[in-house]
């Protein structure tokens, strides 16, 4: 075997082993919400059978387990009644979460605002609040600081489910395969002059 194929096939084995060990830099979690269908519904907001509160936010990593903090989440989206609340559409946002040792969100205050739309969906847990408090699931739109349409439900909080998908650290791996592309091509163009 000439030097250069001999080089270029060990280079190859290389970069196979590399990418069979190479692991994810990161995992990204996402949390997605499904709320109760509203009780209670009136005033401009029309809602169609089966208005709720639906939605997800996506954190790198997992949230911190048996924690009761506020964070800023990577992405987010949230429905309900036809309007959608995401990070780019929001004047505000608040992220409140009480977990368990699995990063499971078991207690939760979160809030959006957009234009003169508000929406909240909470259990009441808090450090302050250990046990349920006031439960509730709401959408208001606001015209000043008189409420002219919405729907929520009280005391049935939606649930909580968790996905977490691995996502690898490209920059690493391709520059070590562009460099050792490099390599060869150098021998190459040697072996050829």
């Amino acid at each position: 075997m000439t030097r250069p194929l001999k080089l270029l096939s060990q280079t190859i084995w290389a970069l196979f082993v590399v990418a069979l060990l190479a692991s994810p830099s990161k995992a990204d979690s996402t949390y997605t919400y499904t709320g109760n269908t509203f009780t209670a519904v009136g005033g401009t907001l029309s809602c169609p059978p089966g208005c709720s509160i639906n939605g997800s936010f996506t954190v790198a990593g997992s949230l911190s387990p048996d924690s009761a903090y506020y964070f800023t989440p990577e992405s987010f989206s949230f429905t309900a009644m036809g309007v959608k609340f995401t990070q780019d559409t929001v004047s505000k946002a608040d992220f409140g979460v009480i977990t368990n040792s699995l990063s499971q969100i078991i207690g939760w205050n979160m809030d959006w605002f957009q234009g003169s739309y508000e929406m909240f969906s909470g259990t009441g847990l808090s450090v302050i609040c250990p046990s349920a408090c006031s439960q509730i699931d709401v959408i208001a739109q606001v015209s000043g600081s008189t409420v002219i349409g919405g729907g929520n439900v009280m005391n049935d909080p939606g649930t909580w489910s968790m996905t977490t998908t691995n996502v690898p650290e490209p920059s690493s791996l391709l520059l070590l395969t562009m460099g050792m592309l490099v390599m060869v091509g150098l021998s190459l163009k040697k072996t050829i002059a």
